[in-house]
């Protein structure tokens, strides 16, 4: 392949039933000033006028690709996406999003200015008219999803990654992202496709094992519309059990990939802790008579990997907090389960409070 041939940013977009959103979307990549990309649109299946649109498209702008697949899921597409993708690097973006003109152009710029293999930048949340979140959580999540400038962080293999993944920006969301495409390529980090939640955490934190150098950029250069994921997440996984299952394979996906790959050693103190944050919330919140039986998929995991061994010096609330996850005898009459809601939000604020000192 000649080097002219290779675009400097490859855009991975799955499509599936957005015709509403989709040509705000592509009209937003097509405009961009940075022009030497091309954008893969990998339909997964749809039913509606997607296709159609994004053969529009195609048809105005040849950088414009679309890819078919049948229904097999956003990992499958974003996947396909990755393998087929030319250019130096790579950027996802979500089909019913949309992004600043600008976007492509300084993210590049900075990746080039700081040889970093990821660069991080802001996104401004969009929330529908008839979102219900509370205003805190409004807050939480924009705050969540403003990256601090200025900031450039080397990987030194040790608890680096675990460091860059508690920075506003990194955790969970993959579309906010510019990925030297290389590195998925060389380490071969693919999104998992047995996961109907949680792919882009799982993917994030296998990518930042390997990236030698992020860097962070504060300008909110995506637009995350936040409503309609949302909601479609809350109809499939309302039911406390099953949310708690799905978080548990996350769990049991990253800990397999991670002891596939050879780093679970260096890796396994800081991966209970995140996912003993991650599933406790969950556990407390269980409908009377169902923790005993999450516990038991919980305590497998931990089973199977030796991941409990590396909370063997804890103390205080973590320790407290996985001793009830692996508790699969325990019973929690309605008292105990309000107890337990109560004290877990208090415990949280506290736990924040020590992370600022």
């Amino acid at each position: 392949m000649k080097t002219m041939d290779i675009p400097m940013v490859s855009v991975v977009m799955p499509v599936y039933n957005v015709e509403a959103y989709l040509p705000q979307c592509l009209g937003s990549l097509t405009g961009q000033t940075l022009r030497d990309i091309e954008i893969l649109c990998i339909d997964d299946g749809s039913d509606d006028r997607s296709p159609e649109i994004v053969q529009e498209f195609a048809a105005a702008d040849p950088r414009v690709v679309l890819l078919r697949q049948a229904h097999e899921g956003v990992s499958a597409a974003r996947n396909l996406g990755i393998d087929s993708a030319r250019g130096r690097y790579i950027a996802f973006v979500d089909s019913d999003d949309w992004v600043d003109p600008d976007m492509l152009r300084k993210m590049t710029e900075l990746a080039r200015e700081q040889d970093a293999d990821v660069v991080v930048c802001s996104a401004e949340v969009h929330f529908d008219r008839d979102c219900t979140d509370s205003p805190r959580r409004r807050q939480s999540l924009t705050a969540a999803l403003t990256a601090p400038g200025g900031l450039t962080l080397d990987n030194d293999g040790n608890a680096v990654p675990w460091e860059i993944l508690d920075r506003p920006g990194a955790w969970p969301f993959i579309w906010n992202k510019l990925i030297r495409a290389d590195l998925l390529r060389s380490r071969k980090i693919r999104f998992s496709r047995n996961l109907a939640l949680g792919e882009d955490g799982v993917f994030l934190q296998l990518l930042f094992q390997y990236a030698a150098r992020t860097a962070f950029l504060e300008d909110a250069l995506y637009h995350y519309r936040y409503q309609r994921k949302a909601s479609a997440t809350q109809r499939l996984y309302q039911h406390g059990a099953t949310r708690f299952s799905q978080h548990t394979r996350v769990v049991e996906t990253l800990a397999g990939e991670l002891s596939g790959r050879g780093l679970l050693e260096r890796n396994g103190e800081r991966l209970l802790h995140w996912a003993v944050g991650f599933l406790y919330g969950d556990y407390v919140a269980l409908p009377v008579g169902a923790h005993a039986e999450a516990a038991q998929g919980f305590a497998a995991v931990c089973g199977e990997y030796g991941l409990a061994a590396f909370g063997a010096g804890w103390t205080g609330i973590e320790r407290r907090r996985l001793d009830h996850l692996l508790d699969t005898k325990r019973k929690c009459p309605p008292w105990k389960r309000t107890y337990g809601l109560v004290r877990t939000k208090i415990e949280n604020r506290i736990l924040r409070l020590l992370r600022r000192v």
